[in-house]
C-alpha cells in the first residue's frame, strides 16, 4: 500500500509527465512543416509569397507570408536541376518534384554500426572481468564482487 507522499509523488510525476508531452507536442506543432512539391514552391515563388528562404545542396526550407490552405506557414521542398525546372514549368497542370533517394546503406550503417560498437564494448567489459582483470577475487569475475575471502580459523592456539 502507497502511503500519503508516494501517492503525491506519483500525482506530481504524472502531472509532470503530461505538461512536458502537451509542450512538446505544442512545440512540434509550431515548428511543423509541410512538404511542397517543387512546382508548388514555383507557384508560391511566383506569387511573392515567400518570407524567408534557407537553400542547401539539395533541400530547400522557408517560411511564407500567407499561410497554406492547412494553415502551415512552413515548408520544404527538395531542389531540382533549375534548367529542367524551367522546362517542366512551362508545361500546364504538371506537378512535378525530386525523387528522394533510398539512401540505405547509411540507414545500415547508422544503426548497425553503434549496435556493434555497443556489444565490443559489452565483450571487452566482460571478458577483463571474468579473467579476473575486475573486481572481485582473480578468476571469479564479476559475481564475486563483495566476497570476502577472509577465513575463520578454529584451531586452538597454543602459546
Amino acid at each position: 500500500m502507497i502511503g500519503k507522499t508516494g501517492q503525491w509523488l506519483m500525482v506530481f510525476w504524472l502531472i509532470t509527465l503530461l505538461v512536458s508531452l502537451s509542450l512538446g507536442d505544442a512545440w512540434r506543432r509550431s515548428t511543423a512543416s509541410v512538404e511542397l512539391d517543387y512546382s508548388d514552391f514555383l507557384v508560391q515563388l511566383g506569387s511573392d509569397n515567400i518570407l524567408e528562404l534557407e537553400v542547401g545542396v539539395n533541400l530547400l526550407r522557408g517560411r511564407l507570408k500567407r499561410p497554406l490552405e492547412g494553415g502551415q506557414l512552413r515548408f520544404t521542398t527538395r531542389r531540382i536541376d533549375p534548367a529542367l525546372a524551367t522546362q517542366l514549368d512551362g508545361v500546364d497542370a504538371l506537378r512535378f518534384r525530386a525523387a528522394q533517394e533510398s539512401g540505405w546503406g547509411q540507414q545500415l550503417i547508422g544503426w548497425i554500426g553503434p549496435t556493434l560498437l555497443l556489444i565490443l564494448f559489452w565483450l571487452l567489459l566482460f571478458r577483463g572481468t571474468s579473467l579476473g582483470a575486475g573486481a572481485g577475487a582473480p578468476g571469479k569475475g564479476l559475481l564475486s564482487v563483495g566476497r570476502s575471502r577472509a577465513r575463520v580459523d578454529s584451531r586452538p592456539r597454543s602459546g
